[in-house]
């Protein structure tokens, strides 16, 4: 390059375009017509949704009301009818999620009648229509149980769909060994493969994920180093140290000690001797004889049927127990038969988690004719010890849900009947509220029983 020669700059030329009217070409873009270009691209009738046409929304499906285009306008409400049929079609659906099926039979529960806290609905399954209930329980703050079940003519009942909400949101139930059971009950996934209820839409299955643990290669395995022993210190060896010599008293009057009176001891009532609590089959405290099956005891005592809880929550299965001890046994159970009424009413590792309906239902089983009272939680009252009363009086016994006066917790005991004075015979699995061995009184019964909601009679 020569000295004092700029640098020319390459022109740039304008951008060309060839009009679509004239064939034209054209140097300047503002000149071209962009909406005669794209006017062949657009369709001359767009399509438009008609007011009626339902929408989704969070509640569910709306119809918009009528309005200006563009205006937005509320949205209506479905009636009661409406919240019902689209409750069954998501259920019958086997296209529908987890979360719909479960949010149908929460709508279907608050917007149809209720039997002791139980709604019983028609449904199509598989394009067959059976009888179903719908349970709903609140296990803790903003904690609740959700359950569809099959209400057979036989009486048989078995979980079809179960789940938990918790604030709102839908999660797997946990089994009696910690880890997330199925949406699908067990008995219904393997005897009703053909179900449409108990199926899911694509995509939206729930399914077990096993974690296996990672395993290295023997090669990449270090062994551990083992631990380096502190170096031993050497013995310190002490001088040899003569004995200490006797120090000198120098305050020969401090060894003399002044006579000292014994002070005469104030009398003291003897104490009196703790009254013996009296359990049914042992004459003493060091007694542990029980009675033989063989040997005939009165109806009523609790030597007939008792039977007491070796963890802190099978109250309920040995109360169980207890009524078929006294109205079939007429001797208290053994070990391996209270452990067959655990695993009836599922407490062989946690608490009861049924309703009177489903202890009445497990007990009926066993032979036994039962009947389940509920008043409602917190509403025992008056009403409900006359229907006790005139159970017993028929020569009947009953399984109540009480608080337990030694822990405060929920708690089952079993009521074999009542003495000549009215007082209540009870057999409390509980062994360490010792005033239940003792007939107590319907004051006392009615103060454990009025917080929860009933007791299921049997004979």
């Amino acid at each position: 390059m020569v000295a004092g020669q700029t640098l020319e700059q390459p022109q740039s030329s304008p951008e060309k375009r060839l009009d679509s009217a004239d064939n034209k070409t054209i140097n300047t873009l503002p000149d071209v017509d962009r909406v005669s270009l794209l006017s062949r691209y657009r369709s001359p009738e767009p399509i438009k949704l008609d007011d009626s046409f339902p929408k989704l929304t969070i509640s569910g499906w709306e119809k918009q009301l009528p309005g200006a285009e563009g205006d937005k306008q509320p949205q209506a409400p479905l009636t009661k009818e409406q919240r019902i049929d689209s409750a069954k079609q998501a259920l019958e659906s086997p296209e529908s999620s987890v979360k719909q099926k479960m949010e149908a039979m929460s709508s279907l529960h608050n917007d149809l009648d209720k039997t002791n806290g139980r709604v019983r609905v028609s449904l199509k399954d598989n394009g067959v229509e059976r009888d179903f209930e719908i349970i709903r329980q609140q296990a803790g703050k903003n904690v609740t149980m959700l359950q569809l079940r099959s209400a057979e003519a036989n009486g048989a009942s078995h979980p079809v769909l179960r789940g938990v909400e918790r604030n709102g949101e839908f999660e797997q139930q946990r089994n009696k060994n910690g880890s997330k059971a199925d949406f699908r009950g067990d008995w219904w996934s393997a005897n009703a493969k053909d179900s449409t209820i108990a199926k899911f839409g694509p995509g939206d299955k729930p399914s077990k994920v096993e974690v296996k643990p990672v395993v290295k290669p023997e090669s990449e395995v270090k062994p551990e180093p083992r631990p380096v022993r502190p170096e031993a210190k050497p013995e310190v060896v002490l001088p040899e140290v003569g004995p200490v010599p006797e120090q000198r008293d120098f305050n020969p009057a401090a060894k003399v000690k002044p006579e000292v009176k014994p002070e005469v001891e104030p009398e003291v009532e003897p104490r009196k001797k703790r009254e013996d609590v009296v359990i049914p089959w042992k004459k003493d405290r060091n007694s542990s004889e029980k009675p033989s099956g063989d040997k005939t005891v009165e109806a009523g005592e609790l030597s007939s049927f008792y039977s007491r809880q070796k963890d802190s929550f099978s109250c309920a299965g040995i109360a169980a127990g207890m009524m078929y001890a006294k109205e079939r046994k007429g001797r208290p159970l053994t070990d391996s038969e209270n452990h067959r009424f655990k695993q009836l009413t599922g407490t062989t590792s946690h608490g009861y988690r049924g309703s009177l309906e489903d202890m009445a239902s497990q007990l009926a089983s066993t032979g036994l004719t039962t009947r389940a009272y509920d008043y409602g939680m917190g509403n025992v009252g008056a009403k409900a010890m006359q229907d006790l009363n005139r159970e017993l009086d028929q020569g009947h016994s009953a399984v109540a849900k009480v608080i337990n006066p030694h822990t405060g917790n929920p708690h089952y005991i079993y009521i074999a009947g009542r003495n000549a004075e009215g007082k209540y015979i009870i057999g409390d699995p509980d062994r360490k509220n010792t005033q239940h061995f003792k007939p107590v009184s319907q004051q006392y019964l009615q103060s454990i029983m009025q917080r929860r909601n009933g007791f299921v009679a049997g004979y």
